[in-house]
């Protein structure tokens, strides 16, 4: 194919997407990894439960690594508009983040565990990666690429942020407001891919 869109999924997914991107020699945004989606999907479901929240009214991301080392954004999260501490306080629910965090960091095992694989969950994933593209839906997506200059000590490597995803791939790559804690997490993410790597 030209130009082809290619959406890389296999673990360890931002590294092949690195490998991928470099092999391919395709511009990297048309080089997608799956990233972060399905720790994003999971983190919102384990946010929606203790709150008794319809998932789909929970707005969190999970970024960086698909992995260890995944960054759970606190700072932005928001169910049904509402900051995710005034909504808790408002439900007279105290949210254990550190237990979410870990629920949603040791999913994947717990299924693998149980089940065998994770093929339901990466599936639905990437059908709405597929779909964003295939539909130009412009929709924002926690997927990995290889990130250019002007992320600074971030670029070159490839790990999730919030991406405008449509028929040419990554439209957009979106800088979402982070505390310093968070971004401190995201350095050192980046940190263990380049070292991973490297």
């Amino acid at each position: 194919a030209e130009n082809p869109l290619i959406i890389a999924v296999s673990n360890p997914a931002d590294i092949l997407t690195m490998e991928v991107q470099k092999v391919s020699g395709l511009p990297a945004q048309r080089v997608i990894g799956s990233g972060t989606s399905l720790d994003t999907a999971r983190f919102r479901c384990n946010i929606s439960e203790p709150l008794n929240a319809v998932v789909e009214d929970v707005q969190a991301y999970i970024l960086g690594e698909h992995g260890d080392s995944q960054v759970p954004i606190w700072s932005t999260l928001t169910v049904g508009g509402i900051p995710v501490d005034a909504y808790a306080e408002e439900m007279n629910v105290t949210l254990d983040r550190e237990a979410i965090a870990k629920s949603t960091r040791e999913g994947g095992a717990e299924i693998i565990k149980r089940k065998g694989a994770t093929f339901y969950g990466v599936a639905m994933a990437v059908s709405t990666i597929v779909e964003a593209l295939t539909t130009d839906q412009n929709a924002v997506l926690p997927v990995a690429h290889v990130l250019s200059k002007r992320f600074g000590d971030w670029a070159g490597i490839a790990f999730s942020l919030p991406c405008i995803v449509g028929c040419e791939g990554i439209e957009k790559t979106l800088h979402l407001p982070m505390t310093d804690e968070e971004i401190e997490a995201m350095n050192r993410s980046a940190k263990i891919l380049r070292e991973f790597h490297d």
